[in-house]
């Protein structure tokens, strides 16, 4: 399993709650929202709003776990291709393809 970086799941998890409460807000598409799925601002009330947004950052501190699963799994297979013995380092060379040979854990192939 990659590893994952948690400050940055739930810096993620917060920052996408924060632009779902901008963006479904009555000053920006929130009104929108309503009249789109046909509820009242009394339909609204009804609701329990902690349970709601609760759940909803729940949801996205999955989703943003997820996210850093497949980035993971992603950045880890770029450095392992480069690792392999057909990187060499050329006067052309770019340092990111420096970089990516030094950190390979047995060093230049």
């Amino acid at each position: 399993m990659p590893q994952v970086n948690l400050w940055a799941v739930l810096a993620a998890a917060t920052s996408a709650f924060v632009a779902g409460g901008i963006w479904y807000a009555p000053a920006l598409f929130g009104k929108a929202w309503q009249r789109a799925g046909r509820l009242s601002d009394e339909d609204l009330r009804g609701r329990n709003l902690p349970r709601v947004f609760g759940i909803a950052w729940l949801l996205s501190l999955l989703a943003a776990f997820v996210f850093a699963l497949f980035l993971g799994i992603s950045s880890n297979a770029s450095r392992s291709s480069c690792c392999s013995s057909t990187a060499v380092i050329t006067p052309s060379s770019s340092p990111s393809t420096a970089r990516c040979l030094a950190s390979c854990p047995e060093g230049l192939p």
